[in-house]
């Protein structure tokens, strides 16, 4: 036959069941709100109720001070668990009055008056009856989760605080002396429904676990979806920016393509003009040649300003319109000598420019008229960098399956803290402040010379020269990655 001793122990029984349940839950999954409080609250409870179902086997204050304590602050735990379940505050100054109110009433109570089994039981339950009050009110004001999910536990929630509050009314008849209220059939009563409220409230938490991970994984979702939305927005924003940016780069190369041809003609005229006018009688050369020569010179300097600059437009587009077409490097060389080498006024002076060929024609694969302005940038800063009296030397060789063209100056050289930064667009060496320049002519024949597949090396020290070797593929290798 059951008895209330019987259902208070089937009761811890029960906790501690619902705490080895949920314990691997929190294990395998610690960010889900309120598991861990609610494995506290049904070890706290189920502590406090084998504590006082052994009343009578114990000391009277452990069974009866420790176990009310504990299984008033378990009601209190509980109210917190589902406060994080709904992600709403902790009702955090109620719990702790309550279980301040026992810990500090119960020891007087006790020791007081330990016969008034009546006045506990009253007090116990309008405490609890206050817990059960707060959290039916909790629940009803929520809006994160559904109503229909809410709504087993705001109704039990609200049964068990009337039946809390019929338990303290009872409590304070029997401290009154109404000797029927002690039957035992009434106390198996307040206990069967302990019980049941366990497996209630255990039910409504995981229904409440349930519809807070739904909710959360529909919030998720939600915003993931709008986060793919903005992503196409900005993917959309993007592609019309880049079509407008290629258009207007289309529109840039179109233009400074017009100008360059607008101004190479009439620069090609001059020069031409220049030379013609430099065979006049012997008696003007000494006044005429000298600016002649002046002014073919910068005509020259300004065609390869143009070039460069254009040439370093091509190279921020990527280059997709370069040639690969043999290139008979040795004429190459030939013509860009025949350009730049000009005696330097003086009678009897010798070409600065000397030039040594290998027997045999020497073919790379590339872009005819970019390697002229790489080779021409190369021996106009060999020229500008080094004193007229000094020569410039420009060998061209084969190497296995490479072609090697050198050009070797005896100018003021490059610092070494310089030498990592040559090839860098628009960076000029330390000891070229007085000699004008752009910085773009080893930065475009760096960069050329690598769409070329080949490589381009620098070595050069104060006051020594500077050497610039240059390796380029043979027109009959096959073409390596750029």
């Amino acid at each position: 036959m059951l008895d209330v001793r019987t259902l208070i122990f089937t009761t811890f029984v029960l906790a501690i069941g619902v705490c080895l349940a949920w314990l691997p839950v929190w294990l395998g999954q610690r960010h889900l709100p309120g598991v861990r409080t609610w494995l506290l609250t049904t070890v706290c409870a189920g502590v406090g109720l084998v504590l006082l179902a052994l009343r009578g086997v114990v000391d009277g204050w452990l069974s009866v001070i420790v176990g009310n304590v504990l299984a008033v602050h378990g009601q209190v735990l509980m109210i917190f668990a589902f406060a994080d379940v709904l992600g709403r505050p902790r009702p955090l100054r109620l719990g702790y009055s309550i279980t301040g109110i026992v810990v500090v009433l119960w020891p007087i109570l006790w020791f007081g008056w330990p016969d008034e089994l009546g006045l506990r039981q009253a007090i116990y339950s309008m405490l609890v009856l206050t817990i059960y009050c707060a959290m039916a009110w909790m629940l009803l004001r929520d809006r994160t989760l559904p109503y229909l999910q809410r709504l087993p536990a705001i109704a039990y929630a609200i049964f068990h605080a009337c039946v809390l509050l019929l338990h303290g009314i009872s409590g304070a008849l029997l401290s009154q002396g109404a000797d029927y209220l002690r039957g035992t059939a009434i106390n198996i009563f307040w206990a069967f429904e302990n019980t049941i409220s366990v497996i209630a409230f255990t039910v409504s938490f995981a229904v409440l676990i349930g519809a807070r991970l739904t909710a959360d994984l529909q919030r998720r979702n939600l915003v993931l979806a709008e986060e793919i939305d903005a992503q196409r927005g900005l993917q959309g924003q993007l592609r019309s920016a880049l079509d407008t940016e290629a258009g207007l780069r289309r529109e840039q190369q179109r233009f400074i393509t017009r100008v360059s041809q607008d101004f190479d003609e009439p620069l090609r005229g001059i020069v031409r003009n220049a030379e013609r006018l430099g065979n006049v009688p012997q008696p003007l050369q000494a006044t005429i040649a000298p600016r002649l020569e002046a002014i073919g010179s910068a005509a020259r300097r300004l065609r390869m300003l143009i070039d460069t600059f254009l040439l370093d437009h091509r190279i921020q587009g990527g280059m997709g319109d370069m040639r690969r077409d043999p290139v008979d490097l040795g004429a190459l060389l030939r013509d860009l000598l025949r350009e730049h080498g000009r005696p330097d006024g003086r009678p009897g002076a010798e070409w600065r420019l000397r030039l040594t060929l290998p027997e045999g024609k020497v073919t790379a694969r590339g872009d005819a008229a970019m390697l002229a302005v790489v080779f021409g940038n190369l021996i106009d800063n060999a020229l500008k960098y080094s004193g007229v009296e000094t020569t410039v030397d420009v060998s061209l060789s084969r190497e296995h399956d490479e072609a090697v063209v050198v050009v070797q100056d005896q100018g003021i050289g490059i610092p070494e803290r310089d030498l990592g930064a040559i090839g860098r667009r628009f960076f000029r060496a330390g000891n070229t402040a007085t000699v004008p320049g752009t910085g773009l002519g080893l930065f475009s024949a760096a960069r050329l010379i690598q769409f070329h597949g080949g490589r381009f090396l620098v070595d050069s020290a104060p006051d020594q020269g500077t050497r610039i070797t240059v390796h380029l593929p043979l027109h009959d290798v096959p073409a390596a990655a750029a």
